[in-house]
């Protein structure tokens, strides 16, 4: 009955991580079917804020999209890494696994997981940037 229950939730998280995802392609105006990527990442006042460069990529025949995913007003931040770097070794953007928005004005935290590192983090909010407005999601 346990592992039955697991399997449950599981499924439900992976569903509700792909729903945020469709959230994120929404906002960018592109079809749901695509990968994200990371590039580089900012660390501003001190944590507070997270900036992501990341890239939507639809797949064929779309052109990639360049975004910035910001996290604002973080109270509570969480790493996991799982690549390590040499000294000068450049490594490559980091595929988004899941992301769970969890629930802003910090009450559920966000859950973004990467094949390089995992974060968890209490937020504000967390918004999209595309070169116009910025789409809160």
């Amino acid at each position: 009955m346990c592992y039955n229950n697991a399997i449950i939730v599981v499924a439900r998280f992976q569903m509700v991580a792909e729903m945020d995802k469709l959230k994120i392609a929404d906002a960018l105006k592109m079809h749901p079917f695509g990968h994200f990527t990371i590039n580089t990442m900012q660390i501003e006042d001190w944590g507070r804020d997270l900036v992501f460069d990341c890239v939507y990529d639809p797949g064929a025949p779309g052109k990639p999209t360049p975004f910035q995913l910001q996290i604002c007003e973080c109270r509570e931040i969480r790493w996991r890494v799982y690549i390590h770097a040499r000294n000068g070794e450049t490594l490559p953007a980091a595929h988004i696994v899941n992301f769970n928005l969890g629930t802003h004005q910090h009450r559920k935290p966000l859950n973004l997981l990467t094949d390089h590192f995992g974060l968890t983090a209490l937020y504000d909010e967390v918004m999209i940037r595309n070169g116009g407005d910025p789409v809160v999601l």
